[in-house]
C-alpha cells in the first residue's frame, strides 16, 4: 500500500509537460517518463496495450504488437540501437510480458519486461541477461542504445 501511495504522489506531482500527447492518436501517454523511478507498478488506468521505447533524441516509439525491426515503429519513429527508456503498458492477458532483443528479427540475447514496468536504461543497471540454451550475441551487454526488436510473450519466470 505504501508503494501505491508513493506512486500516486509521484504521479500527482508530475509537471503538466509530462502529460504531453503521445504520438499515437487517441492513446494516453505512458505513465512513467524518463527521469522518474526506473520501475513502476501498473494501475488499471495505465494499461493501454502498447510497448514504448524512447530514443535519446526524444522520439517516442510505440507498438501494439511485435516489432521485428526498431528502425521503424507503429508511429513512424526510429529507436533502433538508440533507446534510453522502455515501458510495457500492455494489458494483463495471455501475452503481457515483452522480451526485448539485442538483434533485429528477435535475434541475440534478450531481456524480459513485465506488464506495467518501465526501465530507465541510462542507469546502466539493465543488460540483455537471457540467452536461452545457446550462447547469443549481446549477452550481458548494456541495453542502453542496443535494443533492436521485441516480442510479446506469456508471463514467465523472467517477468
Amino acid at each position: 500500500m505504501a508503494l501505491f501511495a508513493s506512486l500516486i504522489t509521484i504521479f500527482v506531482s508530475m509537471p503538466p509537460a509530462a502529460f504531453a500527447a503521445s504520438p499515437i492518436v487517441g492513446a494516453p501517454s505512458p505513465l512513467v517518463r524518463q527521469g522518474q523511478s526506473s520501475q513502476a507498478v501498473a494501475t488499471p488506468d495505465s494499461a493501454n496495450g502498447y510497448f514504448y521505447a524512447e530514443a535519446d533524441q526524444g522520439y517516442l516509439c510505440s507498438w501494439s504488437g511485435n516489432g521485428a525491426d526498431w528502425s521503424y515503429s507503429q508511429n513512424g519513429a526510429n529507436c533502433l540501437n538508440n533507446d534510453i527508456w522502455v515501458e510495457n503498458n500492455g494489458y494483463f492477458e495471455t501475452y503481457d510480458c515483452v522480451e526485448i532483443f539485442w538483434g533485429t528479427s528477435y535475434g541475440g540475447a534478450g531481456a524480459f519486461l513485465g506488464q506495467g514496468i518501465a526501465w530507465d536504461l541510462t542507469t546502466g543497471r539493465y543488460t540483455f541477461d537471457y540467452e536461452g540454451d545457446n550462447p547469443e550475441p549481446g549477452y550481458l551487454e548494456s541495453m542502453e542504445n542496443n535494443a533492436a526488436s521485441h516480442a510479446w510473450t506469456p508471463a514467465n519466470q523472467f517477468c
